[in-house]
């Protein structure tokens, strides 16, 4: 039975791609030319990395890859191991046929391992066979690398498995679609885990001079695998970390394997039929007040997001990027003295990561209003509201919403680390101006590239307006840097660097610090007003543009539920 199903997905597969319209097959073939090009682009690399590097080193630089093979796994498998077990339409007339859940679980298990994971195999294999062909390997190096890629990844789809069937079975059933937006962030901590494990086990003891990479514990198994692949490039074989491996392999594999029954099905009848069974709520009596159209508008927006947890999955990368560099920092000693000793530069650092953060979240977020309109959005035509008012109303609270989160972190780093009052609401008021610019950028992109998948609420555009919206977020933080930084920056940061130490844009930006260095009061004030009139500038114009798009009419495409 599981052969005949295989050969059923791949027929549907087949027909699915053929009848696929031009416009996504030619889309198809330019992806394909681009991950072509950038495996060129590391295969440069890797050939530049196997002809310097010294062997001793061979050892950590296979665990650390391999690492970064099981993180990629596990990050990008679970959202599509999700949708294989939960989201795919055919499992309610697969359920209803006399086959074996456990038949099931490994059809979509092989379904799963020939997508996304397949394909970075396939990329590791070409990479490490670049890199055997310059460090001269033994032929016997490239099937060892070839079977321990796969290994890994087997374990990196065991991991997410895991999540997947064991965080079903915990997550409320009332709290069942927010799953997805759960998984997500225990798949960040875990990766962020697994590039921190060789520095957590060094015990703070470091040299000044990186005469080795920082080894993992020789209980890992991306060490077994580094292990393995150092002592096959020269042909010969470590029977005991191979066989670790393997054994580590089919374990987590036969442990997914048992939590089919209740993980599986019983999950996949939770997330479809679950939230049936709710309790109703109450209702309260609510006095209820009229407010201005433009409030109004803001604030069933605010409703929108608040009931359903995955709409903040948004936020999720940026969260990791500032807390997992918060803890890596609390885990050095001399560090933390440094930053509490010299608060002026722990807040500059702190003011451009933030700006840089900030720009992006609040462009994701803002970009899926319209989006989240999903089949309501006809109501947007009928209403009797102005476009100014609808795109006024969606501006002010996706402006909002991170502005108020920026002032939360702002406060509470203050408090840590002995900021200057006045300073911190300072930075607070100028990132927030600079953010209203990329809030009209995002409404603008949202308007023209909507579309709403209800398995996959975080995908709010499509692919072409995707890749604007990033072009666009790094040219506004470019421009926009210069004179936010003009403001933020104290004097005092100048005597961190010479005269001549950077070219171009810091160079512009370091000479700019000089000038406020001799009329501080006057080009704090310039660059405060270059930077409101900029923002508010780049806002009014896309305003305009998301004005004319919602008198026109916005389409959202909607993706379909087919598995």
């Amino acid at each position: 039975m599981t052969k005949k199903l295989l050969k059923l997905y791949l027929k549907i597969a087949k027909n699915e791609f053929i009848s696929l319209p031009e416009g996504q097959k030619i889309a198809l073939v330019f992806a394909s030319l681009a991950v072509i090009f950038f495996i060129g682009i590391f295969s440069f690399i890797v050939l530049g990395i196997s002809s310097t590097l010294p062997t001793d080193f061979f050892n950590s630089l296979f665990a650390y890859a391999l690492t970064g093979v099981l993180a990629f796994n596990i990050l990008f498998g679970v959202p599509q191991i999700f949708k294989n077990l939960y989201g795919a339409s055919d499992l309610a007339f697969l359920f209803t046929l006399p086959i074996r859940t456990n038949q099931l679980f490994w059809v979509k298990f092989i379904q799963s391992l020939i997508g996304l994971p397949g394909l970075l195999w396939i990329a590791s294999c070409v990479l490490i066979t670049v890199f055997g062909v310059s460090a001269q390997a033994s032929f016997l190096f490239y099937p060892i690398s070839y079977i321990t890629i796969l290994l890994i990844t087997l374990i990196g789809m065991g991991v997410a498995y895991l999540l997947n069937l064991v965080l079903i079975q915990i997550i409320p059933v009332n709290r069942a679609k927010e799953l997805m937006t759960v998984m997500t962030a225990m798949a960040g901590i875990i990766v962020y885990v697994l590039f921190q494990i060789p520095n957590l086990m060094q015990n703070n003891i470091y040299t000044d001079e990186l005469t080795v990479l920082p080894e993992f514990p020789s209980w890992i198994p991306m060490e077994w695998g580094g292990r393995v692949l150092s002592s096959a490039i020269f042909g010969t074989i470590q029977i005991l970390p191979l066989s670790m491996l393997i054994l580590f392999t089919v374990l987590l594999l036969f442990l997914s394997s048992s939590l089919v029954e209740k993980g599986f099905r019983t999950g996949w009848i939770k997330m479809n039929d679950g939230l049936r069974n709710r309790k109703k709520l109450k209702s309260k009596k609510n006095k209820n007040r009229i407010h201005s159209p433009i409030v109004s508008i803001g604030v069933k927006e605010w409703r929108a997001i608040q009931r359903d947890m995955r709409e903040w999955v948004t936020f999720l990368p940026f969260i990791f990027l500032l807390v997992f560099p918060v803890a890596s920092i609390l885990n050095e000693g001399k560090t933390i003295d440094f930053i509490l000793s010299h608060p002026n530069i722990s807040w500059m650092l702190a003011q451009a990561a933030f700006l840089f953060m900030f720009i992006f979240m609040t462009a994701g977020f803002t970009s899926s209003s319209f989006a989240r309109e999903a089949h309501a959005i006809h109501l947007l035509r009928i209403l009797p509201l102005s476009g100014w008012q609808i795109t006024l109303g969606k501006l002010w609270i996706n402006w909002l919403i991170p502005v108020c989160l920026l002032s939360t972190l702002q406060v509470i780093a203050s408090i840590l680390l002995n900021w200057n009052p006045l300073a911190t609401i300072f930075g607070i008021v100028i990132i927030a101006i600079a953010s209203l610019g990329i809030t009209g950028i995002g409404l603008w992109l949202g308007a023209i590239g909507a579309k709403y998948d209800a398995n996959n609420p975080q995908n709010r555009l499509i692919g072409g307006v995707s890749f604007l919206l990033i072009f666009l977020c790094f040219s506004y933080v470019i421009i926009a840097m210069i004179p936010t930084m003009l403001v933020l920056l104290p004097i005092d940061s100048l005597n961190l660097f010479t005269d001549d130490e950077f070219t171009g844009l810091f160079g512009l930006l370091f000479t700019l610090l000089k000038w406020k260095a001799a009329h501080s009061l006057l080009f704090t004030f310039i660059g405060g007003f270059v930077s409101v009139i900029f923002s508010i500038g780049i806002a009014y114009f896309f305003l305009l543009l998301t004005v004319k798009k919602i008198n026109q009419g916005i389409n959202i495409k909607f993706v379909d539920k087919r598995g």
